[in-house]
């Protein structure tokens, strides 16, 4: 197994008073080694409220309400953001480098499904908002040109048809560095060949996760959040012949995170591999009253946990080891994202 990759969990909250004509983006890089202190030794029912560390970038944005929504995505060292009006900025965090990058040919809407494979970023709408129009885009660095562009690839094939709940996009994730797979609600389980720009149906069925999905190959499986349930899980997925039914989950683990106050609403679900069998679940609550089905959801609260993979060499299974976690509040109500 290989050695340890990452310390650092990338986390961002939107910051409305930070910054110059409006706010932004905050880039904070959490340091997981304390986590990973002394695990296995037990661990408490509370995480521990830790103050942020000081912004390592800071994304500005004159407008930053919903119709200027930015999102972020991980490309090797590279953070890459992208906001509602199609502007890409690259921050790379081995250097602390930030450069502006080319406008998206369309515009992507809030969440999109994205997969990072051999050195590119692909990205496509959940549900087809424009249909008929193509929506998968690609981020690549051209060697000719020594600059970074976006290629415009082929839409799911069912994007081709007007927006219904069956044809929406429930969960994506990279495969085997080859394919990106992207699961629907009703229409069937898609994989897109890197290779040859070619989409192909898996499956009338679908994936049993929800959200990104994350292939790691020191396992040679998948780890992901649950349907509805939102528990971390593990589930094989073939693609070609041998994909004849639909995946079930290898594992499921309970008890994952560390106890949340009553009422807390949960708004979005990280899993960040750090290499060497490690993890780290970040969950991002709203602990006020008010909460707002149809809006964005928004957190004041995050809460990072550690976790750590060991095969047992009796069963041949994962046993998960929990660590520490801690708790980070936020003054104003936040998007948030763990990279």
């Amino acid at each position: 197994m290989c050695s340890m990759i990452r310390r650092f969990v990338h986390l961002i909250v939107h910051d409305v008073k930070g910054g110059a004509g409006g706010g932004g983006y905050a880039l904070r890089n959490i340091d997981t080694k304390p986590l990973f202190a002394g695990i296995g030794g037990g661990s408490t029912s509370m995480a521990v409220t830790t103050r942020l560390p000081r912004p390592a970038a800071f994304f500005e944005s004159a407008n930053t309400d919903n119709n200027n929504h930015t999102e972020f995505f991980l490309l090797g060292s590279k953070i890459v953001s992208v906001n509602m009006n199609r502007r890409t900025v690259l921050y790379d965090s081995l250097t602390s480098g930030i450069s502006g990058g080319p406008d998206l040919r369309h515009c992507k809407f809030v969440h999109p499904a994205w997969a990072a494979i051999r050195g590119k970023l692909y990205i496509t709408n959940m549900l087809p908002h424009n249909y008929g129009k193509p929506c998968l885009e690609a981020l690549r660095f051209d060697d000719e040109l020594e600059d970074w562009l976006w290629d415009l690839l082929p839409s799911p094939p069912f994007f081709d048809e007007p927006f219904r709940s069956d044809n929406t996009i429930q969960c994506y994730a990279a495969g085997d560095e080859e394919k990106m797979w992207i699961s629907t609600l009703g229409r069937g389980t898609y994989t897109f060949d890197a290779a040859t720009a070619t989409w192909c149906k898996e499956g009338g069925w679908t994936l049993p996760f929800e959200g990104r999905v994350q292939y790691i190959p020191e396992y040679g499986i998948y780890f992901g959040f649950s349907k509805r349930l939102n528990k971390l899980c593990s589930a094989e997925m073939i693609a070609g012949a041998k994909a004849s039914e639909p995946p079930v989950h290898k594992q499921v683990w309970d008890n994952v995170d560390v106890y949340v106050g009553e009422g807390w609403h949960l708004a979005h679900s990280y899993l960040t591999y750090l290499g060497e069998g490690k993890f780290c679940v970040t969950r991002f609550y709203d602990t006020r009253r008010e909460w707002d089905d149809w809006c964005i959801p928004l957190s004041n609260v995050a809460v990072m946990s550690a976790l750590e993979m060991r095969l047992d060499a009796n069963t041949g299974e994962l046993k998960m080891i929990r660590g520490a976690s801690t708790r980070y509040k936020f003054p104003d109500a936040v998007h948030g994202w763990a990279l």
